[in-house]
Formats: C-alpha cells, structure tokens, sequence
C-alpha cells in the first residue's frame, strides 16, 4: 500500500483499527510458556475467524501478529533464526483472513531486553534487530508498519530508525503510559509525540496503558503537540483478575460511549488494546463514521526534547553552554575520558535557569566518541534538551543517532544539504 494513499485515508476520515488479540488466543487454546507466533502459525484457523470478525466489525486496519517476532523475543523459544520466515507467515495469514477487505498492519514492539547504560544491549545492535523484522514484514506484503506498547522512548527511536533506513512502508508509532501521564521510563505524552512524529511517524498515539476514560489528557497532550493523526488504542478499563484469568472492567457499550470524549479530544485513529473484542470494534463504528479528523495544530513551533521533557525554543530560551570552544580545557579532561566536571557545568546550568543546554566537543582527539561519552553524561545528570554546535558532519550524525530526544542543530549562515539530510533522518531541528 502506497504511503500515499495510506496518508490520504488518515486525513480525509476517523479510521477504525482492530481490537485485541492476545486474550482471544488465551480463550481459544494458546497455552502459557509458549512462543505465540509459532502457536498461531500452528494454529491458524484461530486467528482467521477473530480477524474476519474485526474485519466484519468494521475494522480498516488489521494488526498481523507479530508483536513478539524479533530475533531477541524469538531466542527465548529457540527459534531466532525463524524471524523471516515467521514474520511472512502471520502477515499471510492475516491476509487470508481478512480477504482484501482492509489493510494489514505489521506489529513490532519490545525485545524485552534493556539498552545500555541500564542494560547491556547497544543501540545499534537494536536498530538492526528491528530492520531484520521489518523487511521480513514488507517482503511479506504487510501495508505498514505499527510500532506500539513503547515504554522506552529510546527503544521507539531505534525502531523507527530502523524503519527509515530498511523499508519503504510507512509507520505509525504508539507509546503506553502509566497512571501518571508517562511512560515507565519517565516519557511524557507531548514529548513522546513530538519524537515521533520527527522521526517519520505517519501517526502517533497511545496504546494499552488504561482505559479511555483515563487516556484523554494523553491523546490531548499529543494532538496540541503535532500535526497529523493521533492515535488512541485503550484497553477496555482495568484488568480484574476473577479465578486466575485477568478480565477487564468495560462492557462494549460502556467503551465505545468513552470513546466518544477521546475523538471529540482530538483521536482519529482509533480501536482496542486488551480486554477488548469485535464487539467493542462494532460499537465504535459509528465514532468513525461522516468525521473529519482535526489534524493540525499551531504551526512554525520549534520544539526540542529530552527523553523526559519539551520546550519551545526561540531566540530568548536561555541555553547553557558545555563547550570546548569557549572552556578549551574540557579537551584534555574529554581526551583523557575524565567527565566528572560536566556534573559541576550541569549545577551551573541548573543555578543559571537554562532551558537547555549546548553542546561542542570540537577539538577532542576522539569527537565521535567524546560527543556520545558527554551526551551520555548529560542525559544521565539533567532533563535540559540539547543542543550540538559541532563541525563535523559525523560527529553532529552521532549526536543526532544516540541522543534519546529531538536535538537542536545550531544553525550557521550556510547549511549544508548533507545536514539537512541528518537532520531530517533522525529528527533533528535547526535553532
């Protein structure tokens, strides 16, 4: 399916997804402890009769499920090297099901394993773990990409990094936010959406996490925040666990009449998560029927991010400066590895009232690696988005990969097509 088209369909009306999948499985035989892929793969006919009864629902995109279908989820079973042919399986067998009646989404989500400096695995060792999944989805015939049930925002971005550089399909992004408005790892909703979208998302939006009647400040947040469609996928209320097996507390009806306050906040994609079925699909129909999406929101905003905050930057934010060309001897401490100062530049900042902070490691043996070390540092020590005044195309590339935010490009009187072209791919905005 062309972007295009796709992109078109978004804009013109509210579109309706599909609801869950995994409580369906679990009713209808799927055992615990096993891989759930193989089990569908296994066991297809389970699959054909829910999805032809979303797709009969009114349902106008399809998950395939593959949620769990990457090389570190599928090396828990055994079955790492299957990724390709597993991923081509379940996108077939949604086809089948669904008859050409509605477009199939293929599903990406956590590895389940935690990226550096919390855990061990590194950043680009999860870009190409997403890229070996996602080609295996488009060669497959899926129509786009949906990365969803996010709680690391870093993990997002590598996801759809890794998007960018492997398909041509396009992607829509959702994250799952806690009870306090953020992600596990500390995300908010408006950061979130202003990340991804940067990086490419044809639509972004929240999944999972709760009910609707507890996601309206969150699909708010993101629809104030960036132009396009917001997605908004809840599970139908809080599970309740009844003799060992989870239910959750709505009934479709009760559902889809909360529905209604999240499309009227600004949602124009919208379906279930868990808990939910066919029926609670059938009783949002209607939702989505003679709507027009609102799509855009307040233009020429220049909005930086950290992995846990945003600003809006113009020419009075007050930004602090950790800069070799202004403290030349941050070069002998960054070429000897020694950071510890950037602790004392970050109370600095603090005391100063800085809103964000700049960074130059111009003049280090090691730019590339001494731009990722202080990033790596700052991050750990503040909030504060970034901003890179560096020379060096690669090493402004290295600041803009690892960074887990939308970074601020210092612009200079020329600006050169090759950083335009970085800036774009990974989301990066000059101020």
């Amino acid at each position: 399916m062309e972007q295009k088209r796709l992109e078109d369909l978004l804009e013109q009306k509210v579109v309706l997804l599909d609801g869950a999948t995994g409580s369906y499985l679990q009713k209808n035989g799927l055992p615990s402890g096993v891989c759930v892929e193989q089990w569908i793969c296994e066991h297809r006919e389970v699959l054909v009769h829910l999805q032809k009864a979303y797709v009969e629902a009114g349902s106008e995109i399809v998950y395939a499920p593959t949620f769990g279908a990457n090389r570190l989820k599928l090396k828990e079973f055994g079955l790492e090297e299957n990724v390709s042919d597993l991923n081509r399986q379940l996108v077939a067998i949604s086809r089948q099901a669904v008859g050409g009646k509605t477009r199939i989404a293929g599903d990406v989500s956590m590895t389940g394993q935690q990226l550096a400096p919390l855990g061990t695995l590194d950043f680009d060792e999860l870009v190409e773990v997403y890229k070996e999944q996602m080609l295996a989805l488009e060669q497959g015939g899926a129509d786009l990409i949906v990365v969803e049930t996010m709680m690391n925002l870093q993990e997002m971005r590598a996801a759809l990094i890794a998007a960018k550089e492997s398909v041509a399909l396009p992607v829509a992004a959702t994250m799952s936010f806690g009870g306090d408005g953020r992600t596990l790892y500390g995300t908010d909703a408006k950061t979130a959406a202003v990340v991804m979208k940067s990086l490419g998302a044809v639509a972004v939006g929240v999944n999972c996490s709760a009910g609707p009647d507890q996601m309206t400040g969150i699909v708010r947040s993101m629809r104030e925040a960036v132009n396009g469609p917001v997605i908004a996928k809840p599970n139908a209320g809080m599970p309740i666990l009844k003799e060992g097996i989870t239910e959750y507390s709505m009934h479709a009806e009760e559902f889809a009449n909360c529905m209604k306050e999240l499309v009227g906040a600004g949602a124009s994609v919208i379906g279930g998560c868990c808990g939910t079925n066919p029926d609670f699909i059938q009783n949002i129909k209607k939702l989505s029927e003679n709507r027009t999406p609102v799509l855009k929101t307040e233009q020429n905003r220049v909005i930086l991010t950290s992995e846990r905050m945003s600003i809006e930057w113009n020419e009075q934010t007050v930004t602090a400066k950790i800069s070799t060309r202004e403290h030349p001897e941050l070069i002998g401490e960054w070429n000897g590895e020694d950071f510890d100062s950037i602790f004392d530049w970050i109370d600095e900042a603090e005391d100063m009232g800085a809103e964000a902070v700049c960074i130059c490691v111009d003049g280090t043996e090691q730019p590339v690696k001494a731009i990722r070390a202080v990033v790596e540092q700052v991050v750990s020590a503040a909030s504060k988005p970034l901003i890179f005044d560096v020379e060096e195309d690669e090493v402004l590339e290295a600041a803009l990969r690892y960074y887990p935010g939308r970074a601020g490009i210092l612009k200079t009187e020329t600006v050169s097509e090759k950083r335009r072209q970085l800036a774009e791919h990974y989301g990066g905005i000059f101020v």
